[in-house]
């Protein structure tokens, strides 16, 4: 079963725009799960508001009683249902990788921006968890960083950085990165 999924999994830095990628790949048939969606689902059943902090709260404590891979793990049976091709938003750690590694061939695509577009982009977007306080993203940084995302970046089949071009041109540097990853893995499965 493994060898007969692909999925791109996704890292970066909150606001780098991984979720604008994963969008993106929908073009190439990829179905999108989104990691952070898991938490999401998980505060709700706790009648928690999805604020930054109480997320963030969640997700450390996701991580405290299933691993560090506990978030990919609740999140196994969409990437199972998502077909032969996903795309994984919101990498947090390598850990999670290696948990889709064992039923889905993994890419980990690293998006990158520097903190300043990021905190721009993150004012710009109104979700719930979102601020518009500079010390309050740098303290979701600092989060982010702990719990490996820092890691998984570093080590990153690929790294775009998403810096002062346009969607365009993040698009074409995506779909030659996938496209590529996509023969490969054709290749190797016929």
């Amino acid at each position: 079963m493994r060898g007969s999924k692909l999925a791109v999994c996704i890292t970066g830095m909150p606001g780098s725009g991984k979720t604008t990628v994963a969008n993106m790949l929908t073009q190439l048939g990829f179905k999108v799960v989104t990691l952070g969606d898991v938490v999401r689902e998980e505060a709700a059943k706790r009648n928690l508001s999805p604020t930054d902090e109480n997320l963030g709260r969640v997700m450390r404590e996701i991580r405290a009683e299933g691993g560090k891979g506990a978030v990919a793990k609740l999140a196994l049976t969409k990437i199972l249902d998502a077909g032969p091709f996903c795309v994984v938003d919101g990498i947090r750690c390598l850990d999670e990788v290696n948990v889709i590694g064992t039923v889905a061939v993994t890419k980990l695509l690293a998006i990158h921006a520097s903190p300043q577009i990021r905190f721009a982009r993150i004012v710009s977007r109104n979700r719930s968890d979102s601020t518009a306080d500079w010390e309050k993203f740098k303290e979701r940084d600092k989060r982010e960083l702990e719990i490996g995302v820092g890691e998984a970046i570093a080590l990153a089949d690929e790294v775009i950085s998403n810096n002062h071009i346009t969607k365009e041109e993040l698009r074409k540097m995506v779909m030659d990165v996938v496209e590529r990853w996509l023969k490969g893995f054709e290749d190797r499965t016929t």
